[in-house]
């Protein structure tokens, strides 16, 4: 293998790398809301410690790519492809920062408050979102058209999904029994973690579009 492979090959590498770390943050969300393995306190001190490390990645295959595109002078298909990994890493980073985000919504709710039902919805999105990203990354990986596509039209189980999550919240707003301080700041949070999954699943989209630049050289982003 001849020093440009090598080196696009490692950046390959980098970006799976960051896609594994993204995956343990959506997994210890998931643990933290079913109340498994870890205290509270050390999945939150977890996320923010990988969150690092997604960071610190993230400078470091811009700075690869960069480099790759000075020294080698990639051809058309090889350029696709170093653009294809930057902006999955940008989505990668994206999600990193939603899934601080939705851990700081739960930090800020009272877990006895959190009823089974929109738990269970939360459960459930998120790992449809998870499973969206996974397929997302392996239509990278392995230049599968199909799994780029299914990503794509998965989409709409997560708008589903979300709709019966505001369905719900929108029965909670109208309950008498929340009135509280407390109760309406749970129900704003619920929210604010709602969203978050949905652009979860969005930024799993976005890097299912780039998959489909790389292979096909057509830029899909914004058309129907």
């Amino acid at each position: 293998m001849n020093a440009k492979n090598k080196e696009f090959e490692n950046i390959t590498n980098d970006v799976n790398m960051v896609s594994e770390i993204i995956f343990q943050q959506m997994n210890l969300i998931d643990d933290y809301l079913s109340n498994v393995n870890n205290s509270d306190s050390e999945t939150v001190n977890e996320l923010l410690s990988n969150e690092s490390k997604i960071d610190d990645y993230e400078k470091l295959i811009y700075d690869k790519i960069v480099n790759c595109i000075v020294l080698y002078n990639p051809l058309a298909g090889e350029l696709r492809q170093l653009m294809a990994s930057l902006r999955i890493t940008t989505n990668l980073e994206r999600i990193g920062d939603l899934c601080i985000n939705i851990i700081e919504s739960l930090e800020s709710t009272n877990k006895k408050i959190i009823g089974e039902k929109i738990k269970t919805l939360f459960v459930d999105m998120l790992k449809f979102a998870t499973l969206m990203v996974r397929n997302s990354m392996s239509s990278f990986i392995c230049c599968d058209m199909d799994l780029a596509e299914k990503v794509l039209n998965d989409d709409d189980v997560i708008d589903n999904l979300n709709e019966k999550i505001n369905n719900l919240l929108s029965e909670f707003k109208h309950n008498e029994a929340y009135s509280s301080k407390e109760e309406l700041t749970n129900l704003l949070s619920f929210n604010y973690i709602n969203m978050n999954i949905e652009r979860i699943a969005d930024n799993a989209t976005n890097i299912a579009e780039a998959s489909i630049y790389m292979m096909q050289g057509e830029d899909i982003r914004h058309t129907n």
